[in-house]
């Protein structure tokens, strides 16, 4: 769309008097570079003092002092709820009539750089905002999420993407899905049910979940784009044009702004570098020594083994024939990364080719294992483990065998792993193995009359946490539920005494329904047909006839 000419770009900012002092380092950083010139400021007096406005006025005579008249707005409003609402509320009503760029700034804030490309950004996507390192659902409190859901229509699909921090934010009003999202922003922000219930979380982050909720939500349907940059908090590649959260005490001299912007520089390297050698011992070290303990190889049909990574494993084997060939999809672990990701092999050709969900919602950056294969309305699904970033996922086949896209968020805010979907009497069944934190994963179903339409409904089972009680994983989905040849529904799954990964059992499931579950281990001799003695460990499943499992072949204590 065109752009018309604007006005220089507005700075907003304020503070109250504990954050005057480090209002006024925030100042000094535009001064040096010369920014106090070329944009035009505006500082709201949040509670000031009367010297704190006089110092203000002298010191900094090209910014506009306005005072904000609190009792205008909600109680929740306040400074002292620290609902900070007021934000995106003063941001709104500055903005009213004026058509263009509008930066808010937290006092803490330090500029390292002129703001060209917080501008080009803006000026690009409509709103500059920077993404922060926790999930928007860890910082949100749950009923704060149920409303959004509920009233604001906002997907599951968002939850696990990192929240976008408001402590240094730019809206382009020109551009009507910014100026809308401000204005639901201010809006929302002035009914406490979206920013700040009773008794809230702990975790909660008030204006910035709400402004993170209208952000991704627009973004998940094709209304804007949103940047990757990071803020510079517990971020290893953080922005390097401003700093964050600079805090001084209100009665330190002016002349301690040098020493403390020092300070903070050198902590905030300190942070950086402790994050690198974190991540670097996370993933290389741990990576390395877990490749001592812990190895896996599939095989197919007797005892053909499919040849693994050189540092890594293959594991957890699915099978899935296209136009006449037959690809294996696997976990590939890595022992440098110290994680699995999702590949397909041609059976054939050993030809590997990474899976990859399309997009920034489709990306799977965490560990990624059991990517369940199943044909839903006539198109290849696929369902990984993402245990990691707390979701079951659906994902539809764009191009085979890389090409994936997100298609629908079944489960979210849930430690779910090894999940499997049956069709069956026209309702879907889901199955999956639960981690509440009390002992051992248990099994849960979910049911749905359209898995990519309908609500999931819980299955009674579930209260009950089957195998709750025992160990290292038993009970989990471990590669094969569906009908044999003699037309019995069954389930193989883990089950392992002595360690995770040990051994399988075959189990029939004698009654499924939306409203009862039953199973019962099969014998030796109960086993399906075709299925020789002792193939699976870890993982079994079938494809046409062709049998394809896992087997862990590596178990040490040591290191």
């Amino acid at each position: 769309m065109p752009i018309t000419e604007a006005p220089a770009p507005l700075i907003i900012t304020g503070a109250n008097h504990p954050y005057v002092r480090t209002l006024v380092q925030f100042l000094r950083s535009a001064e040096r570079l010369g920014e106090h010139w070329r944009l035009e400021w505006v500082i709201f007096d949040l509670g000031m003092t009367e010297h704190d406005r006089r110092y203000i006025r002298e010191q900094f005579s090209w910014a506009d002092l306005r005072t904000v008249d609190f009792s205008r707005y909600p109680p929740h409003v306040s400074i002292e709820r620290r609902s900070y609402a007021w934000k995106p509320i003063l941001l709104e009503e500055v903005t009213r009539g004026r058509e263009g760029l509008v930066f808010w700034f937290d006092a803490a804030t330090l500029l390292r750089k002129p703001i060209d490309a917080p501008i080009a950004s803006t000026q690009r996507l409509g709103i500059w905002s920077l993404a922060g390192q926790t999930a928007l659902m860890g910082r949100a409190d749950k009923r704060v999420i149920r409303t959004f859901r509920d009233q604001l229509d906002m997907p599951l699909e968002v939850l696990h993407l990192p929240e976008r921090v408001t402590g240094a934010i730019a809206f382009d009003t020109r551009q009507p899905v910014a100026r809308g999202i401000l204005g639901d922003w201010a809006r929302l922000a002035r009914d406490p049910q979206f920013i700040l219930p009773d008794n809230p979380d702990p975790r909660h982050r008030w204006e910035q979940t709400l402004f993170s909720a209208l952000l991704l939500t627009a973004a998940w349907r094709g209304e804007i784009e949103i940047g990757e940059e990071e803020v510079d908090i517990s971020s290893v590649r953080p922005v390097t044009y401003l700093s964050t959260r600079n805090k001084l005490w209100s009665n330190w001299p002016v002349w301690t702004d040098l020493p403390a912007r020092a300070m903070y520089r050198v902590w905030k390297a300190g942070d950086r570098l402790a994050l690198r050698i974190e991540a670097f011992w996370k993933s290389r070290i741990d990576g390395l020594l877990s490749g001592f303990r812990e190895h896996y190889t599939v095989f197919r049909g007797n005892r053909r083994a499919v040849r693994g990574p050189r540092l890594g494993y293959f594991a957890d084997p699915f099978m899935w024939q296209w136009r006449g060939e037959r690809w294996l999809f696997l976990e590939r672990f890595d022992y440098l990364k110290n994680r699995g990701r999702i590949v397909a092999l041609n059976a054939e050709t050993s030809r590997e080719v990474p899976v990859n969900g399309e997009g920034l919602f489709g990306k799977i950056n965490c560990h990624a294992s059991f990517p369940f294969l199943v044909e839903v309305a006539g198109l290849l699904h696929m369902i990984p483990e993402t245990c990691a970033r707390r979701t079951v996922d659906l994902y539809e086949c764009m191009a085979f065998p890389g090409r994936w896209r997100l298609r629908r968020r079944l489960l979210a805010d849930i430690d779910a792993t090894d999940t499997m979907l049956l069709r069956m009497e026209g309702l879907d069944y889901l199955f999956t193995s639960v981690n509440d934190g009390a002992g051992n994963r248990h099994l849960e179903i979910f049911t749905s009359r359209d898995v990519l339409t309908e609500p999931l409904v819980p299955h009674p089972i579930n209260a009950e946490r089957l195998y709750a009680g025992e160990k290292f994983g038993t009970g989990r989905c471990a590669g094969f539920l569906g009908f044999d040849a003699r037309g019995r529904l069954l389930r193989y799954m883990q089950s392992s005494r002595h360690h995770y990964g040990e051994g399988g059992q075959w189990m029939e499931i004698t009654d499924l329904s939306p409203n009862s579950f039953a199973e019962r281990p099969l014998t030796e001799s109960e086993r399906p047909d075709g299925v020789p003695a002792g193939a699976g460990s870890h993982h079994l499943s079938i494809c046409g006839g062709d049998l394809v499992y896992d087997v862990r072949d590596r178990v040490q204590t040591w290191p």
